[in-house]
């Protein structure tokens, strides 16, 4: 390592690298320690022109809101889902998932809607995905009876706001199958019991002390490299000047 550090051009190169990694080593940690939070995402580029989505603020799920809303999750899963007097549905849907759909053709059951059969399921499970003012998304999952000759299915359902100013009320916009999901049991049929806050991520979450490691041990690194930097630097400055006396003595 001596060796290494003798030449001042070794020298001044390694003091560049350490300068370098420092700056890299800064930004990543930062990077990790302190992600984007915000609630804005990038969107593709329109023609040379920025999209930006902003998120609306979440509104509580609760009180007569959150009552209108449930039943009238209640409501369409009886009616549309079960195939229970389809009918019924027609006025619990927008126009948008009728498809166009006149009444009397949507009472015939062939609707745009994915049933599950009322007779197999066991219990329902409701999550709130998302509560805006004028959107509400919930998750709910089919939990089948034993011996069931379906499978747990879960569904994304999503309600929206229509109407002219003062009679707007909630509507279905959207019924899709998503998979699995964790949520919370309720007996099917009853709108009472369900849970519909928000739930934990699952996701772990890394605690200050692993994130302060990199940090950590770039900082030893360069510590390092520095120490050995001028440890070499003054080995050489004193290897000149005993050479310089050694001269004068001879002389």
């Amino acid at each position: 390592m001596a060796g290494l550090l003798s030449s001042p051009r070794r020298r001044r190169r390694l003091a560049w690298f350490a300068a370098v990694a420092s700056v890299i080593g800064g930004i990543a940690v930062v990077g990790v320690v302190w992600p984007n939070t915000g609630t804005s995402q990038q969107l593709a580029q329109h023609a040379g022109v920025k999209a930006v989505y902003i998120a609306p603020e979440s509104v509580p799920f609760d009180g007569a809101r959150g009552d209108e809303i449930l039943l009238l999750e209640q409501q369409f899963v009886d009616h549309a889902v079960f195939r229970h007097d389809v009918g019924k549905s027609y006025d619990l849907v927008s126009a948008d998932l009728r498809g166009g759909m006149t009444r009397a053709r949507w009472a015939g059951g062939e609707i745009p809607v994915e049933p599950y059969p009322a007779e197999a399921v066991k219990e329902i499970r409701g999550k709130l995905l998302y509560s805006y003012p004028e959107r509400v998304s919930l998750e709910v999952r089919f939990v089948p009876k034993d011996g069931a000759q379906v499978g747990e299915q879960t569904f994304d359902l999503i309600l929206g706001r229509s109407g002219p100013p003062g009679a707007r009320r909630w509507l279905v916009t959207s019924w899709l199958p998503n998979g699995f999901g964790v949520a919370a049991p309720r007996a099917a049929g009853r709108r009472d019991g369900i849970d519909l806050r928000p739930q934990p991520s699952s996701k772990a979450k890394l605690g200050a002390a692993w994130l302060a490691l990199p940090a950590g041990l770039l900082g030893v690194g360069l510590a390092l490299v520095g120490f050995l930097a001028a440890r070499g630097w003054h080995r050489h400055r004193r290897a000149i000047r005993t050479y310089k006396e050694s001269r004068s003595t001879i002389g």
